[in-house]
């Protein structure tokens, strides 16, 4: 997956198909999507953006350290865990925002 400046810009980027985002939002992206699939795509994904990815967790979404932690086995648990939750929220978050807009229309 290519990276841009910021995490918000890469996931938008990434998750630019409405179908893809859809089904991330309802079904998880522990499903098997690219980018997100191999552990060493997490792990450059999550060190690509750790800052902000802690950010969104912690100030926007409100997770503490021990909800993140909670039924790891290793730190690739939680490097995972992370990574998907900021990437299924972002889904969620489009969808919701494309939703709005259709309703309005």
């Amino acid at each position: 997956m290519k990276f841009y400046p910021t995490l918000q810009e890469t996931l938008a980027r990434r998750f630019d198909d409405m179908d893809e985002v859809r089904d991330v939002s309802n079904h998880g992206i522990n499903c098997g999507y690219s980018g997100f699939l191999y552990n060493y795509e997490i792990d450059e994904f999550y060190n690509a953006f750790e800052g902000e990815i802690e950010d969104v967790l912690i100030d926007e979404l409100g997770y503490t350290y021990g909800q993140l932690a909670a039924d790891a086995n290793s730190f690739q648990d939680i490097r995972n865990k992370c990574v998907w939750i900021v990437a299924e929220s972002f889904c969620h978050h489009k969808v919701d925002l494309v939703d709005e807009a259709l309703e309005a229309v």
